[in-house]
């Protein structure tokens, strides 16, 4: 049969399934995480997950498919993902980052514009890996009546086909300083919204008696993610040498900005007008440490981390950067 898939945004994919015996039940259960409003915890729910299977289809075909829903979610849907994949209030610097960056991403040169549009493919696609992709709701019950040994319960909101989702899951010139900005800004998001999702799978395998003894731990994942992101915050802000007096900061420098082209003019000061607004909410955020357990998605401290970075002293000189992006 074709199912109508979702994963909450933009259009739905049509798939070919077929209903398949699974060997064993861990892919016949959907493990939902819950927020609770109360204590900000997500608590672990199973319900039952539909015994269906992707038909066969070429490797470059079905990447192919996955590539055109990334591009048209970035070209038509873009604009709710700021509110969808940063919500709370927690969030809410790296929630009005999103907007200047993606205003930079469409008026840039199309040099520039390549990176940031990889960048902000990574926020759609993170936002993707991290959520279940669930039938379209209206379809549900057809999908249920249409099993020949569907399962006792009704399908319940959200139901993701666990095994069509994980074979889904499975398959110039040099840019300019707002384009790397830009890039290690949504870098930050998305690693913290990975981090997160580490925790939720490592809670996941717990309550499966899944892990074993050769996987490589959550701590071990986190803590390469948190090493490999230092060495980059420090290599951006060393080759513009924005701490030193005569280092190039556009956030901090109304005079650096006029050695850039007008979007990444309008980035920088809006980026510096965001941070004044959240600078002691971004020195509170940039202490904590990384997620142990599965909680808030998003504490905005690697966002913090990246951004205070900008915030010492910077003598008005007038020059261009120091150390080109190339370097």
């Amino acid at each position: 049969m074709t199912v109508l898939l979702t994963w909450g945004h933009g259009r739905p994919i049509k798939v070919n399934v077929t209903e398949i015996e699974s060997i064993g039940t861990s892919l016949l259960l959907q493990n939902q995480f819950r927020l609770d409003l109360v204590t900000h915890q997500y608590e672990l729910v199973k319900v039952p997950s539909p015994p269906l299977g992707i038909m066969l289809m070429p490797v470059a075909k079905m990447r192919r498919m996955f590539d055109e829903y990334l591009e048209e979610l970035l070209g038509t849907d873009f604009w709710e993902f700021p509110q969808v994949c940063f919500r709370g209030d927690e969030c809410r610097v790296a929630r009005e980052f999103l907007t200047p960056i993606f205003q930079y991403h469409e008026a840039a040169t199309a040099n520039d514009r390549k990176m940031v549009h990889e960048s902000l493919k990574l926020v759609v696609l993170t936002h993707i890996m991290t959520h279940s992709l669930t039938l379209v709701e209206h379809t549900k019950g057809d999908v249920y009546r249409r099993l020949r040994n569907p399962p006792q319960e009704q399908f319940s909101h959200l139901t993701c086909p666990r095994h069509v989702q994980e074979k889904l899951r499975a398959s110039t010139r040099k840019p300019s300083w707002a384009a790397l900005f830009a890039s290690m800004l949504v870098l930050a998001m998305t690693i913290e919204t990975f981090q997160q999702t580490l925790r939720c799978k490592e809670k996941t395998e717990k309550e499966e008696g899944t892990i074993r003894q050769s996987d490589t731990t959550a701590d071990d994942k986190i803590a390469l993610m948190e090493d490999r992101f230092e060495h980059l915050k420090k290599f951006f802000h060393q080759g513009y040498r924005t701490h030193m007096a005569r280092g190039f900061n556009p956030l901090q420098s109304s005079e650096n900005r006029k050695f850039l082209d007008e979007p990444s003019r309008s980035l920088a000061a809006k980026a510096s007008d965001i941070v004044k607004a959240h600078h002691a909410f971004l020195v509170a955020r940039q202490v904590l440490p990384a997620p142990s357990t599965p909680s808030v998605p998003q504490t905005g401290r690697l966002v913090a981390q990246f951004l205070l970075g900008f915030s010492r002293p910077v003598k008005q000189h007038l020059h261009q950067p120091a150390v080109p992006a190339s370097s």
